[in-house]
């Protein structure tokens, strides 16, 4: 396709967005049935194999975006057999985000860009306020998007075997999402297990985009200065449901770090999991945090120019917190 040049924008002003029916249609179709499976439960409450597969079909698929489509995939934290691989994209097809390669290129566009409006896909400062963050949040999906030129599309992915599988079966194996809690457990597995959990889990996916760019903690590095760069932040709520996605500033601060708990004892399964896979020999070359990490100097400012400190930082000599000093 001929790439056109768009007319000039005023600046804060976004040129103007085309809805996309596919994707307004499907996530209503979605959200519909999930509103009948919560008007199901208080009606006639589910048994607890419902409520089994429920917890099976969310933590499967979820890791299957966290640990593969994100920190396996886009940003090469780690390195694994090709089984393992290939169970992590099958399950990343099965939360219903859409086939690897396209995600993975979505998100490489959202780090190039981040929080820059009109570039970044979905940044909450496209718009002001409360309509900036629903954009963040879904909006952007609900309109028309194609990627900048260089992240039309990826070479290595396109020439990866398990990547162009996943495309072909990627509409069976996202019905399997439904097909799965279906067979186990009926319709209420279906309307429980399937159809709300999907929206649950996607709810809890697009919070990383919309609530850790708006709320929550800078990440700091090893002498106590705050990464600044961006909007991001370290949402504990979205740390617990996203299985340690909402670390989020720390993974902006160190994007191909597999870890996005950086401590010890954070709360962030998806780094578990990756952990149990190199200890069975599954998984190598593991990207860890590093401990004496500061950060560089434009990883300190904002968009005036500021520099980011913590009280702590403060207390330190200068030659402390300059990121070229000892």
């Amino acid at each position: 396709m001929t790439a056109i040049m768009a007319p000039e924008q005023p600046i804060g002003l976004t040129p103007k967005k085309q809805l996309n029916p596919q994707s307004i249609v499907i996530l209503g179709f979605l959200h519909l049935m999930a509103a009948i499976a919560v008007f199901s439960v208080f009606r006639s409450p589910p048994s607890a194999k419902v409520w089994v597969i429920f917890a099976v079909m969310w933590l499967i698929p979820q890791l299957g975006i966290t640990v593969g489509y994100h920190r396996m995939e886009t940003h090469n934290g780690f390195k694994c057999h090709p089984w393992v691989r290939g169970a992590l994209v099958i399950s990343g097809a099965m939360a219903l985000q859409g086939e690897v390669t396209g995600w993975v290129l979505n998100h490489r566009v959202h780090h190039h860009f981040q929080d820059q409006p009109g570039l970044d896909p979905h940044s909450p400062l496209e718009y002001p306020g409360l309509k900036g963050l629903l954009w963040a949040h879904m909006g952007w999906l609900l309109v028309r998007y194609e990627r900048p030129a260089q992240f039309r599309t990826s070479a290595r992915m396109e020439a990866d075997p398990i990547a162009r599988w996943q495309r072909r079966w990627y509409v069976p194996l996202a019905l399997a999402s439904f097909a799965i809690p279906f067979a186990v457990a009926g319709w209420d597995g279906l309307l429980v297990a399937g159809f709300l959990r999907v929206v649950i889990v996607l709810h809890i996916t697009w919070s990383v985009n919309s609530l850790c760019h708006k709320w929550g903690r800078p990440a700091t590095d090893s002498v106590g200065n705050a990464y600044l760069a961006d909007d991001s932040r370290n949402n504990r709520l979205v740390e617990v449901l996203a299985l340690g996605e909402g670390y989020h500033a720390n993974h902006h601060a160190q994007p191909t770090c597999a870890f996005h708990g950086w401590r010890r004892f954070s709360f962030d399964p998806s780094k578990w999991v990756i952990q149990s896979l190199e200890a069975l020999g599954l998984a190598w070359g593991v990207r860890r945090p590093d401990p004496t990490l500061v950060f560089k100097p434009h990883q300190l400012r904002d968009g005036q120019g500021m520099v980011a400190t913590t009280p702590a930082t403060r207390n330190r000599s200068t030659t402390a917190n300059d990121p070229s000093g000892p």
